[in-house]
């Protein structure tokens, strides 16, 4: 474990409430999410679209900072070199074929080249004997192909990327060493996407009707330039709704930055008369960036935290993540090769994708079962639970759940996955599987199961995004101007007699509360005239005025009431806002989270422990 570093956050209370329930998920995922790191070096990897480019770098791919590489690359038979391009910038890095420079950071550059005109070569006038169509006989023959519907014998030369195709249906020896070689050349991609879709039709009984739909999710993750790049995606559409979600993290050394994608939102919020995107000046994205407060969080400081929050040994802690290593394997071809009952077969599809198909036999899902339940079993015992288990995973196999679930398995019916990629390229490869092929049932409903896994060294964070600090100062001080005319109308309402009342003093005497936990009720005041309010509030946490030049009125309240009156552009909706001084917004925040986690739970223990609720 100590090749990895671990990001954790930590949620103290929340975490409380919910560590029952998922403790073991918990520390599964956090294990696996360990992302190996290096410092003081730099990593310079090497790419290329052209399937046979020669390019070499030296003295090492990684090097110490502050010691030069060299990196060259060859022309070839058919192709010249143009340029190296920095992936993550996509811009010009050097137009020199061989170039030396000294790393500032991890980089991947990718050489660029260019096809040379076949008209080029040889005798432009010759091309073989024009009398007899480059030497193929009769010109009624088309070439020596024999029988024209036959295309058995046809000698036209295939594609660059349909012959990859063919090499690898050719080289097919009843194993998965071609998908084993591409899994292998994916693995050292700076940048990977796993995405998982999930197409499916099903009988609705209460519609007595057919209805069809797609989930799908993915998520991407690049290391490049001294930064951790994740991009995660959500959608979901049926016959009735449509959901997307878009999302990107990025972790540099001083900061995370998390973009949001919520262009749909803001749709679906504006009004005829009111475009919310302009009036909040949003296009698609808002990141909130926040700023690392613990540099030197460490592996141990990981462990005892972990520990701590699941109540467990940190020793056990240690020995459980070491054994991780167990489901390993589940992620190695080898081992789906092995399997009892799987049989293999490759085909070739539109030319240039190969689809490697391998059908699996109740015997060979028996052994996957037995083996995950049996590494399972091996974790479980480590962590000590407390339900009482057998000795032994050879106990625990003459158990009813045990014998029950094999026996469930026999009456699953053998099914295919097929795992697709194109070989020419080799920088993307999807798995599919139709769940009710499993199962007896409706010809006519499916579930198409869709995983795949390809190079994402080109995403990038959205170059337009509106910070989510400032839109929430704006969102604040909106609901602050929005709940004091709301408690004007509510003073009115009750029949709040004229005189200047402390909003303590009102809610004791009237029962009228200020909905936002935010003011000072001690010191917040309301001056209440015949024909006029005037509110006169300071924060709880700064005793700081709410309002520009320490008071407003309910006629000012009432010309800017945006339910009346919805600004028009910006700068309107900007100048109502200025009535209401700046806050800070972390500050606010964290006040306004702790008091709604007090609300909700009143046996809340510790978390947000600087918030003191009044």
């Amino acid at each position: 474990m100590n090749e990895y570093c671990l990001e954790y956050f930590n949620f103290k209370g929340v975490f409380r409430v919910l560590k029952k329930g998922i403790s073991l998920v918990v520390l599964l995922v956090g294990m696996f999410s360990l992302a190996a790191c290096d410092e003081g070096s730099y990593t310079v990897s090497l790419t290329s679209e052209l399937d046979n480019a020669q390019m070499s770098i030296e003295p090492s791919d990684t090097v110490d900072e502050g010691e030069e590489v060299t990196i060259s690359a060859f022309d070839t038979d058919d192709h010249v070199f143009v340029e190296w391009v920095d992936v993550a910038s996509d811009e010009t890095f050097s137009e020199e074929s061989t170039y030396t420079f000294t790393p500032e950071n991890d980089l991947v550059l990718e050489a660029v080249y260019e096809a040379i005109d076949p008209e080029d070569n040889g005798d432009p006038d010759d091309n073989g004997d024009s009398d007899d169509n480059g030497d193929n006989g009769d010109p009624d023959d088309n070439g020596d192909n024999g029988d024209p519907d036959d295309n058995g014998d046809n000698d036209a030369p295939l594609s660059d990327e349909a012959q990859a195709a063919q090499d690898v249906y050719e080289a097919f020896d009843n194993d998965l060493a071609h998908l084993s070689s591409l899994m292998n050349e994916m693995d050292s991609m700076v940048g990977q996407r796993m995405s998982m879709t999930l197409d499916f039709t099903t009988f609705n009984e209460w519609e007595e009707s057919y209805e069809s739909g797609t989930l799908s999710m993915s998520i991407a993750a690049l290391e490049t330039g001294g930064s951790d790049l994740m991009h995660l995606t959500f959608s979901f559409e049926d016959d009735h709704e449509a959901v997307d979600l878009e999302l990107y993290i990025n972790e540099t050394q001083m900061t995370y930055e998390v973009y949001f994608e919520v262009s749909d939102m803001l749709e679906l919020m504006s009004e005829d008369d009111v475009d919310f995107s302009e009036i909040f000046d949003i296009d698609e994205y808002i990141v909130l960036v926040l700023p690392k407060e613990d540099a030197d969080f460490d592996e141990d400081d990981l462990y005892e935290m972990l520990a701590k929050e699941l109540d467990m040994d940190e020793a056990v802690l240690r020995n459980v993540a070491n054994e991780l290593s167990r489901f390993e394997k589940y992620f190695d071809l080898e081992y789906f090769e092995a399997l009892d009952g799987m049989e293999l077969d490759v085909e070739v599809h539109d030319e240039t994708m190969v689809n490697t198909i391998m059908t699996l036999h109740p015997e060979s899902i028996k052994a996957l079962a037995n083996d995950v339940l049996e590494d399972m079993f091996y974790i479980a015992n480590m962590l000590d639970m407390d339900e009482e288990m057998p000795e032994d995973f050879e106990a625990f196999k003459e158990t009813e759940e045990y014998q029950q679930l094999m026996a469930m398995i026999d009456f699953i019916d053998p099914f295919d996955l097929v795992v697709s990629f194109e070989p020419y390229h080799n920088d993307s490869m999807s798995m599919m599987f139709n769940v009710m092929d499993m199962i007896p049932s409706d010809p006519n409903e499916s579930m198409q199961v869709t995983m795949s896994l390809q190079d994402a060294s080109a995403i990038s964070v959205p170059s337009d995004a509106r910070n989510l600090l400032d839109l929430g100062e704006e969102f604040f001080k909106l609901m602050m101007l929005g709940e004091t005319y709301r408690y004007a109308e509510t003073l009115e309402m009750f029949s709040v007699p004229e005189g200047t009342h402390t909003v303590a003093e009102i809610q004791e005497n009237h029962f009228v509360n200020f909905g936002l936990p935010i003011i000072d009720p001690e010191l917040s005041e309301v001056t209440i005239e015949a024909d006029e309010m005037i509110f006169d509030f300071v924060y709880i946490t700064s005793s700081e005025a709410v309002f520009k030049d320490g008071e407003i009125s309910l006629t000012t309240l009432e010309m800017i009431h945006f339910e009346d009156t919805p600004p028009q552009d910006r700068a309107e909706f900007l100048a109502s806002l200025d009535y209401i001084e700046n806050v800070d917004m972390f500050e606010k925040l964290e006040y306004l989270i702790g008091f709604a986690m007090h609300t909700f739970d009143n046996d809340f223990e510790e978390g947000f422990d600087d918030v003191v609720i009044e």
